[in-house]
């Protein structure tokens, strides 16, 4: 019995974190989120998400928070983000899933200055609706 559950362990697929192409990510993006503060300042935006020729990093521009990338983590620990970088002057680490289109969703935190707590933001497919008030003039 013992050989026969090792020989079952042996076989079995080894199940390794893996981000997905970089071109999967490329497209039009609603963010919504807290700052990492005390004050939990809301955070909403639309991003625009390309690539560099097709590969990472991923170039991100913010109407509100303003520019910046993601790239894969190089060494990431076992179900830690894997995927690093800023959005504007904020310094995120990213997860990558999908919804139930297989849309990707990255739920990132913010990393926090000094005795902050970590603010959290989540970056979805924007489907063209209509943008709340406050973002009317990112079209």
């Amino acid at each position: 019995m013992k050989l026969m559950t090792l020989g079952i362990l042996l076989a079995s697929p080894v199940m390794a974190q893996s981000v997905p192409p970089a071109d999967f990510f490329a497209g039009r993006f609603e963010v919504i989120g807290r700052a990492a503060s005390i004050d939990f300042v809301p955070l909403s935006d639309r991003v625009t998400i390309a690539t560099t020729g097709g590969d990472f990093p991923l170039l991100l521009d913010g109407c509100r928070l303003g520019k910046g990338h993601l790239q894969k983590v190089d060494d990431p620990m076992e179900g830690g983000p894997l995927l690093s970088g800023t959005l504007g002057a904020l310094p995120i680490w990213c997860y990558s899933q999908t919804d139930g289109d297989n849309y990707p969703i990255l739920s990132c935190y913010i990393e926090p200055e000094g005795d902050d707590t970590f603010g959290l933001l989540t970056m979805w497919p924007s489907n063209g609706s209509t943008l709340p008030s406050n973002l009317q003039d990112c079209e």
